[in-house]
């Protein structure tokens, strides 16, 4: 499944964490495409791809709004 976030919204080290909370659920590869950051995940298991792709953009989510109000 391929994920794009747009680098004004979402943050690439929060991209980076959700992939390395995925490790052991996921084999995540994550790309630049230009205004966008590309993961691209494979489950490991039995896990549904569309929900793995959720969960992952959930998380993504949270550490981009964690990282936000770090800084105001």
């Amino acid at each position: 499944m391929r994920l794009r976030f747009h680098k004004k919204i979402y943050r690439e080290a929060s991209v980076q964490a959700a992939a390395e909370a995925f490790k052991g659920i996921a084999r995540v590869t994550i790309e630049d495409d230009g205004d966008y950051i590309v993961a691209l995940l494979q489950p490991e298991g039995d896990e549904s791809e569309e929900e793995l792709a959720g969960e992952f953009g959930n998380f993504v989510l949270g550490e981009t709004i964690s990282a936000v109000r770090g800084q105001s």
